[in-house]
């Protein structure tokens, strides 16, 4: 592809990334079909030789966006995204709440 996309890009769904739906789709899978892993979806989102636009010069709401930046996440971290969203996110507060 050779376009660079930023954080940015993928949050505010101007990356050009095509939706991973599609990308099933278009690789001859149904999506009808549950289960699809991660792994799988990473694949298919960097096998895309071309982008739908240039980075940041249009929206189209894409989820492979938001499976990419979960990837980030768990490479930044350490932690699979599940856990890191759980300790940082969804888990109690680490002060007890009283800084709200």
């Amino acid at each position: 592809m050779g376009r660079r996309i930023s954080v940015s890009n993928l949050l505010h769904h101007t990356s050009g990334l095509r939706d991973w739906g599609g990308l099933i789709q278009m690789s001859g899978d149904r999506m009808g079909r549950r289960g699809y892993l991660r792994g799988m979806i990473l694949k298919l989102v960097s096998r895309q030789k071309e982008l739908n636009f240039p980075p940041g010069t249009e929206y189209a709401y894409s989820n492979a966006g938001y499976v990419v930046l979960a990837e980030i996440v768990a490479r930044a971290s350490g932690q699979s995204f599940k856990d890191w969203t759980r300790a940082n996110i969804f888990g109690p507060p680490k002060d007890g709440g009283r800084n709200l």
